[in-house]
């Protein structure tokens, strides 16, 4: 977690404070507790009307469902989901739970408990709603049923929570623009899943109804929660109108590239610059440098006759923290929290061009060469249809890992910014190891990948500068 230096004027502000009488201290905390505790009782409630109201409307769904096709038809929507929309509703509904926890501390982070506390209790509410709903449509209905229940109720409960918790950081003027914006985000994915075979309109409007009540319960107790504390709270101006300040991601003065369009300019022709550079390595060593070719052969097929299934667990473990979904999650832990930490852009934008820059090198170069991967056993791992040479595991775990060192380092202190630095040394080694141990790269597909990596990172550094006592 990336920390930053304790600011002499903060330190200085609380030196000179001149605390409450202690005798006033007990009561704050008990009013203050209880009005917390009534809040968690409310939606305790309206969670439980909404689990006995969503298993009562998913019955009448089955019923409308069979009376409309017939005793035979056993599904809300007979049709089959496509595999890529059942992907992408999956892999909504766990970023919509990414977003949720990230945004929890976040909000922790900007010293907002009680808007961090309201979000956990929706987000948790969320999935036992989910939970409930999808073990009666488990066993009246079908998986894919279950799937879009999940999607569309988590993605209205997300959407329409960041909308609450951020609406005071919207102009007066564009809060109805908002408002629209989620409404039509909503829809669309309902529309979505209806036209693509995921779920019958019965089944994906029940869903969407109740993520709206449940909204609406944990919003409403809110409200009554900051009323009880002598806040003036309205909804249509957000949850916490009162800590605007303290909810704006980044102060608005601040450009994303302190040296404007010239150095984005500049960063897109060093990207271009590499990706001429690593096409002209990777068709040297794969059509000139017989030498070498051999020694990757010769290095592949120790570690395939080196295998045991102890260092298979561990290459294993390494995967995960490199492939795709796992690079994916991290960032989108590290951009927000870089973000809520620095309060500037340029952290958390360092990350994201380090990322997305990364990947376009890998795709790029990877569709140019088109080396064939080892031809050794990958056991049970599956072999993807992308060049071997780069490794887009290395290069995104370099940029990645150390991108997040390099923020630690320049704005935390202490041990923390050496044991960053550590972990993601042992990280990026990890994933060396594991590509090789399962035979999906060469020794200089990943020795390439380090280095472009280090490279690109170093680049977007210069361009985006995201060092404490940068100019913006």
């Amino acid at each position: 977690m990336l920390m930053g230096r304790p600011r002499r004027d903060f330190v200085d502000s609380c030196s000179l404070s001149i605390p409450a009488p202690s005798f006033f201290m007990p009561v704050a905390e008990s009013s203050s507790r209880a009005a917390a505790l009534r809040f968690a009782g409310r939606s305790i409630v309206g969670l439980a009307v909404l689990l006995v109201a969503g298993e009562v409307l998913n019955l009448l769904v089955l019923g409308l469902s069979v009376h409309a096709d017939g005793p035979d038809a056993g599904h809300d929507n007979p049709r089959q989901a496509t595999s890529i929309l059942g992907f992408l509703l999956q892999t909504a509904d766990k970023v919509g739970w990414v977003i949720l926890i990230v945004m929890v501390f976040w909000l922790l982070v900007r010293r907002l408990p009680r808007l961090a506390g309201y979000l956990a209790v929706t987000a948790g509410g969320s999935h036992l709603l989910t939970a409930g709903g999808g073990a009666l449509l488990l066993l009246i209905d079908s998986t894919p049923a279950v799937s879009v229940f999940t999607a569309m109720t988590g993605a209205t409960v997300t959407c329409g929570a960041v909308l609450l918790v951020f609406l005071p950081v919207v102009s007066r003027k564009r809060r109805g623009r908002a408002l629209a914006a989620t409404i039509i985000l909503i829809v669309a994915i309902a529309v979505l899943s209806v036209l693509g075979g995921a779920g019958g309109p019965y089944s994906v409007g029940v869903a969407t109804l109740l993520g709206a009540a449940w909204l609406a319960v944990t919003a409403v107790a809110y409200s009554r929660w900051r009323r009880e504390e002598g806040a003036q709270v309205s909804l249509t101006h957000g949850l916490a109108p009162e800590h605007r300040e303290q909810l704006v991601l980044a102060p608005a003065h601040q450009g994303a590239f302190p040296k404007g369009w010239r150095g984005f300019g500049l960063l897109v022709a060093t990207g271009v610059a590499i990706c001429i550079i690593l096409i002209g390595i990777g068709l040297l060593v794969t059509g000139v440098l017989v030498q070498v070719q051999q020694f990757d052969s010769t290095v592949v097929e120790w570690f395939a006759d080196h295998r045991t299934p102890f260092l298979s667990t561990v290459a294993l473990a390494f995967d995960v923290v490199g492939n795709t979904p796992g690079i994916i999650v991290v960032l989108l832990v590290a951009v927000p929290l870089s973000l809520a930490i620095t309060r500037r852009w340029a952290p958390a934008l360092f990350l994201l061009f380090a990322a997305v820059g990364e990947t376009a090198l890998y795709l790029t170069v990877g569709a140019v060469v088109g080396r064939p991967r080892p031809s050794v056993d990958h056991l049970w791992l599956t072999v993807p249809p992308t060049s071997s040479f780069p490794s887009g595991h290395v290069a995104a775990s370099v940029v990645t890992y150390f991108g997040i060192a390099l923020l630690v380092v320049a704005w935390g202190t202490g041990w923390l910014r050496f044991a960053t630095v550590a972990l993601a040394a042992v990280l990026v080694l990890g994933v060396i190891f594991g590509r090789l141990y399962w035979g999906m790269h060469f020794p200089t597909d990943v020795l390439t990948s380090v280095v472009y990596g280090f490279a690109w990172l170093r680049v977007c550094w210069w361009a985006l500068r995201p060092q404490r006592g940068a100019t913006a």
